[in-house]
């Protein structure tokens, strides 16, 4: 997990490098010289591959650059650009280094934002090793540079030591909470008006919405205001500050329209808002197109991706627009991370900050929880959420049960909420609790969408060790049109935190296990 406080470390990094002076030395790295590179080097111990095309910044960065990383100064040091996307530099490089030297590698990401910070790898060959981290390029250098990167080769003892000092697991004890001392007290707060006004929205969606399409294979953990008309020309609405509070963080995206939108192949600007209200409760608002003149002014040049700030905002002020984006901006996420409560799940802490998630609804003063009770339900569909809590409920994990969230086993368990491809989920409908919905992101042989259960038996609740294995009938939900769509799924449970699944296209009569077979963990 990744302080909010410590990512800074990412941009001074960026900084040194941006300013460390002119790049040369294009690299054409054919296979030969690949394998070449793969080779002990009687002086530096162990040469990688350098990235096709990249170009070495001349001049050597300044010690902070290293450092923050914990990279000796004993070790051979260099630093690189390239036009290439920093995740297509980290694909490369799995493939052109031995698996075998492969000790460790990892992603890490914000957990404000869910977006990657960098990646890095560690390479080891006898007695000598590398380490590799690679992160994007920095707004104020030239357009068509995408990524920079750094290599550090020598000793393996030096570059064991190395790593990115962001990293919460070897820098605080398991289930502390992450979050920084801004001078804010503690405690959760109260809310007496909502970032939007009450004529920008049809209706409030609860907690546990799912569509896998959009990443949501396990139940939402946020609420959000869904706008009047989002499919046609929606009006620009304000969007303004709940409480009191500072924000800390603006991620900073650019999103592709829509087809049908009349922009296709067109992209537009969308932030997400992070502000801590006390040093233990925060609240974020998601998909804003456009930030305003008093927020800009104070943020600095905003790059892609997250870029942390310190901003003291008021309750009622306005931080941006939202709406005017046909069929691209349905709506806005207000989500609430509350470090006083921890939802249910299994394992908590692969989860991050969103373990601590709520709806906005529990923090509202009654007054304004009664005006917004009746808006949580789709006008469109006649649909209302009746079951309690009201605001509806993202975590169903239950020991030694089928149900709730389940992480394929190869999923790396450093940032398991980033590859949602990889997720499956056997829980119940956002609004009406009683149909189970089967989620599937990806990775099983049937398509990634949301499936109703046919019969809706066998409750995954009551399916356990006991059960053997237990097949289901799916087909697709009338919500998202996709009724035609059939598949069987086979499921057993092999102990109380691992299932063996395999997906079948179409109604499968007596299905049994392939090589296809799959196995999810908590």
């Amino acid at each position: 997990m990744v302080k909010s406080y410590k990512i800074c470390a990412i941009f001074v990094l960026a900084s040194i490098l941006a300013l460390s002076g002119c790049t040369t030395n294009v690299h054409n790295n054919n296979q030969s010289s690949v394998e070449e590179h793969q080779q002990q080097d009687t002086e530096v111990g162990y040469k990688v591959p350098i990235y096709p095309n990249s170009e070495e910044i001349k001049h050597m960065p300044d010690e902070e650059l290293w450092s923050s990383f914990n990279i000796s100064s004993s070790l051979d040091r260099k630093a690189y650009v390239s036009v290439s996307e920093p995740g297509e530099i980290y694909d490369w490089y799995n493939k052109n280094v031995n698996d075998k030297d492969i000790i460790e590698k990892n992603f890490l990401k914000n957990p404000q934002t869910n977006e990657v910070d960098f990646y890095y790898l560690k390479l080891k060959n006898d007695s000598y090793g590398a380490f590799i981290v690679i992160m994007n390029s920095r707004g104020d250098m030239p357009d068509d540079i995408k990524s920079m990167f750094a290599i550090a080769q020598g000793a393996w003892s030096l570059v064991d030591a190395c790593e990115p000092f962001m990293n919460e697991q070897k820098h605080n004890e398991p289930g502390k909470n992450s979050y920084q001392d801004l001078g804010l007290g503690e405690g959760s707060v109260v809310f007496d008006i909502t970032p939007l006004a009450d004529n920008a929205y049809s209706y409030i969606e609860p907690l546990g919405n799912l569509n896998p399409g959009s990443g949501h294979t396990f139940p939402t953990d946020h609420g959000a205001f869904w706008f009047k008309n989002p499919f046609t020309d929606t009006p620009i609405y304000d969007v303004r500050v709940p409480a009191e509070g500072v924000i800390t963080s603006v991620y900073y995206r650019q999103e592709q329209w829509p087809d049908g939108s009349g922009h296709e192949d067109e992209y537009y600007n969308d932030y997400k808002v992070m502000i801590a209200h006390t040093n233990t409760f925060y609240s974020y608002l998601d998909h804003i197109w456009e930030l305003d003149a008093s927020i800009l002014s104070q943020t600095g040049e905003l790059k892609l991706g997250d870029n942390p700030v310190y901003i003291v905002v008021h309750k009622g002020d306005i931080i941006g627009k939202t709406g005017g984006r046909k069929g691209a901006q349905r709506g806005l996420d207000w989500g609430i991370i509350d470090f006083s409560k921890t939802l249910q799940y299994i394992h908590p802490e692969r989860y991050g900050w969103y373990a601590h998630s709520a709806h906005f609804l529990e923090y509202c003063n009654q007054s304004l929880k009664d005006s917004l009770i009746d808006k949580i339900g789709v006008p469109d569909r006649n649909v209302k959420r009746t079951a309690k809590p009201l605001w509806g409920k993202a975590d169903f994990d239950q020991q030694g049960k089928l149900v709730g969230n389940w992480f394929l086993q190869d999923i790396n368990l450093n940032d398991p909420l980033a590859e949602w491809t990889k997720h499956l989920s056997f829980v119940y409908d956002v609004w009406d609790p009683q149909p189970i919905r089967v989620a599937v992101g990806g990775s099983l042989s049937i398509p990634a969408i949301l499936y109703q259960v046919y019969g809706n038996t066998p409750d995954p609740a009551d399916v356990s060790l006991k059960s053997g294995k237990v097949v289901y009938k799916l087909q697709g939900t009338e919500e998202y049109g996709e009724t035609s769509i059939k598949a069987t799924l086979l499921v057993e449970m092999i102990d109380n935190e691992t299932i063996k699944v395999e997906g079948f296209n179409g109604w499968v009569s007596n299905p049994t296990f392939t090589e296809n077979a799959k196995y999810y963990i908590r």
